[in-house]
């Protein structure tokens, strides 16, 4: 037995499943998504770290003094 479904039809219905597993999950979607923005926002600070000058300890403390 085949099921046939329109394409508009299952456009609608899984934007209607995705706004129900919306509501449903914010706090858990909410959660997910800023642990990827700190990955993200972390990497790129590696990143731009490693094009820049080394110092010392001793120069960092200097500086905040």
């Amino acid at each position: 037995m085949e099921i046939t479904i329109s394409d508009e039809k299952l456009k609608e219905t899984l934007k209607e499943v995705l706004i129900e597993l919306l509501q449903e999950n914010r706090i858990e979607l909410i959660s997910v998504l800023s642990e990827s923005i700190e990955d993200f926002i972390m990497g790129e600070s590696i990143e731009e770290g490693l094009k820049t000058k080394v110092v010392s300890k001793e120069e960092i403390m200097k500086e905040l003094k």
